[in-house]
């Protein structure tokens, strides 16, 4: 993720702020709710970035495992069709042509 504004910069120069103001109670403690702000803003983009890699880490998980699932209804719906009918009559997988079409169409004719 990337970020439009460096925190640690804005994190060292309301801490130098302290320093000018640090003999006025009210500007001190205004300081110190700037530099709570800006330490709550930085947890929250970690953990942002935390939750994003974790997302993208089981969206990629759950692809995958999908890719398997479809690899492996796509080799026994092959040895199901080669069961059924010979290679002449189920023929290749093509745009034109479907091997498992061709195998149902010839146990119909059985």
């Amino acid at each position: 993720m990337t970020q439009p504004f460096d925190l640690e910069a804005i994190r060292s120069r309301v801490d130098s702020w302290k320093e000018i103001y640090d003999h006025e109670p009210q500007e001190a403690k205004d300081i110190d709710q700037l530099i709570a702000e800006v330490d709550r803003l930085r947890a929250q983009i970690e953990a942002s970035s935390d939750f994003d890699a974790l997302a993208r880490d089981e969206r990629d998980h759950q692809e995958t495992q999908l890719l398997e699932e479809r690899d492996n209804a796509i080799e026994w719906a092959d040895k199901l069709a080669a069961a059924i009918a010979p290679f002449e009559v189920r023929g290749e997988h093509s745009n034109g042509n479907n091997p498992w079409a061709n195998a149902l169409d010839y146990a119909r004719k059985l």
